[in-house]
């Protein structure tokens, strides 16, 4: 998949910032924000269920890492600083690992539906982005 002097995983491993969108990074940045704003409103349903469990605590688990890292990651981009981005970035990093350890759970449970389904494949992609990239930042 050779595009010109840069393959895919080449471009990839580049992170977003203003001076570097490539299509690629556009679609990082939109998955991100799917990614994020689905961890921030089941966070939000979940702090707002006044029932505490195993399974609503561990639920903050995974998407508090996600939805803090999203919030760390659009500030370092929008203010052009390295250091929130790296940590917003190893906070999302970390929150889809967790992420992917539930949807596998799930299907082992034979207890999974579409919108994990969806959230497991863009949780595996943005993954291994942000593996490329973290090392550049």
């Amino acid at each position: 998949m050779d595009f010109g002097n840069n393959n895919i995983l080449q471009i990839l491993e580049r992170p977003p910032n203003k001076n570097n969108l490539s299509i690629y990074n556009i679609i990082q940045i939109i998955l991100m924000v799917i990614l994020g704003s689905l961890s921030g409103y089941k966070l939000f349903c979940d702090f707002f269920n006044y029932k505490i469990s195993s399974s609503i605590l561990f639920s903050i688990i995974i998407y508090g890492p996600i939805f803090i890292g999203f919030i760390l990651s659009c500030y370092g981009f929008i203010k052009e600083k390295n250091i929130h981005l790296k940590t917003g970035f190893l906070l999302f990093f970390i929150g889809s690992l967790l992420l992917i350890i539930k949807d596998i759970i799930d299907i082992i449970k034979l207890d999974i539906g579409f919108a994990s389904f969806c959230e497991l494949i863009i949780s595996i992609l943005l993954c291994f982005v942000i593996m490329k990239q973290i090392q550049h930042l």
